[in-house]
């Protein structure tokens, strides 16, 4: 008799207003933010509610949450034993806004209820959890705003603070860049971290993507990502003003807060294939013979590099980039603030060199793997670097020209150029 009047006496609460309120002090503090149930329709030990909305203060990386369709069913037998177990929670739809909330906000108000709460000392756990439309809404000083629509996420309780997810579908875009489309990702999570075990990806440009890591929830989203990627087009984001576009394998990884990405880490290798690339945009004073000699628009074969990324600058080394047996360029260098300092080996094959008078006895002076070469040095802003090959180049093809003819130099030149262009 007292168990069953005991049960009665639960059942009555957990359909009361009281109860709803409790349940928005629960989750709001799990949540580090305050937030309202909208009200409970109950069928036998399920509930529904419209939805519930929260707001994060100046202390929460949450800014905003708002579930709707929620579904729960409720594990009676657990209740005598003062916990309040969910053995199921539904969202038709859950959308989360995560940055950083002004310093000026304060903390939100929790509603008040019309009646006083009483001290429950009763658990609150929930065993399931299946989101069929979770939408993610972030920010970053850097690389702008973002957002994940449309993913379905299931997520079990592994332990008091642990819970296994999977999330599937959906796709997220990063301000212009490509959109990526999730085909599935399964982690852990729980108050501390988040552990990324896989995660496949597909951009919308073409190419697929694959992450693995951690990230720390509790010290400013620190994180520790590999990141393996192969079939990626970098047309529309990789050096736009040099015309040089392609397909990208490779892997980064990288360190540093999700706060500010632009501050932290990355290392890694990268292979891009059939890179097309026009010389003429670099080698502007030459533009003129490298289309009478055809070397515009060339499709390399490939183009690799190590990838270093700290403060602001990049530094790549090892860097070779290959057109048949005609054309290879070595070295390394930096990129940081807009401007790109880089030390190169430039090397073409003889027939080539050639063609260009004066350019095999006083530039390409070194043979080497049955290509002539020449130290080249880029500087200057990325969008219009100079490069200092150009100039030694035409003082040979002058100094030539003068030993050859010893004449009108002008037309001499201009001679030599209407014989290549035919």
């Amino acid at each position: 008799m007292l168990a069953i009047l005991g049960l009665a006496g639960i059942s009555g609460f957990i359909r009361s207003v009281t109860f709803r309120h409790w349940m928005d002090r629960r989750v709001s503090d799990s949540l580090r933010a305050v937030g309202q149930f909208e009200p409970l329709q109950w069928d036998g030990a399920t509930f529904r509610s419209a939805g519930f909305s929260a707001q994060g203060s100046a202390q929460s990386k949450l800014t905003s949450l708002h579930a709707s369709e929620i579904v729960a069913r409720l594990g009676w037998p657990q209740i005598l034993a003062r916990a309040l177990v969910i053995d199921e929670l539904t969202l038709g739809k859950l959308d989360v806004g995560l940055g950083r909330n002004p310093a000026s906000v304060n903390a939100p108000v929790p509603p008040k209820s019309p009646l006083r709460l009483p001290s429950l000392n009763i658990g609150l756990l929930i065993n399931k959890i299946q989101v069929e439309q979770a939408g993610l809404h972030w920010s970053s000083t850097h690389a702008g705003p973002g957002d994940l629509l449309g993913t379905t996420v299931v997520a079990s309780r592994k332990g008091p603070d642990s819970w296994q997810f999977t999330a599937t579908g959906g796709s997220a875009r990063q301000a212009n860049y490509p959109a990526i489309i999730i085909d599935s990702t399964s982690g852990k999570l729980s108050d501390q971290a988040l552990i990324v075990d896989q995660a496949k990806f597909r951009s919308e440009a073409g190419g697929e993507i694959a992450v693995q890591g951690a990230i720390n929830l509790r010290d400013q989203l620190m994180a520790k990502l590999h990141t393996d990627f192969s079939g990626i087009s970098l047309g529309p984001v990789l050096l736009k003003d040099w015309n040089l576009a392609g397909t990208a394998d490779g892997k980064l990884d990288y360190t540093g807060s999700l706060d500010r990405i632009e501050e932290g880490g990355v290392t890694g290798f990268i292979q891009i294939a059939h890179a097309k690339f026009d010389p003429s945009t670099l080698f502007a004073k030459l533009r003129t013979l490298i289309e009478a000699i055809g070397w515009a628009d060339v499709s390399l074969d490939s183009v690799s590099a190590n990838i270093r990324y700290h403060d602001r600058q990049t530094d790549f080394i090892n860097l070779v980039a290959r057109y048949q047996d005609q054309i290879r360029i070595e070295g390394k260098g930096t990129i940081a603030a807009g401007q790109i300092d880089a030390n190169l080996l430039f090397g073409l094959s003889p027939r080539i060199v050639s063609l260009i008078p004066g350019a095999t006895d006083k530039v390409f002076t070194e043979e080497r793997d049955g290509l002539r070469w020449a130290p080249m040095k880029i500087s200057g802003p990325v969008r219009q670097p100079k490069e200092d090959l150009s100039k030694r180049l035409m003082k040979a093809i002058q100094e030539k020209m003068t030993e050859d003819f010893r004449g009108n130099l002008k037309d001499a030149t201009k001679s030599l150029l209407d014989m290549l262009r035919h």
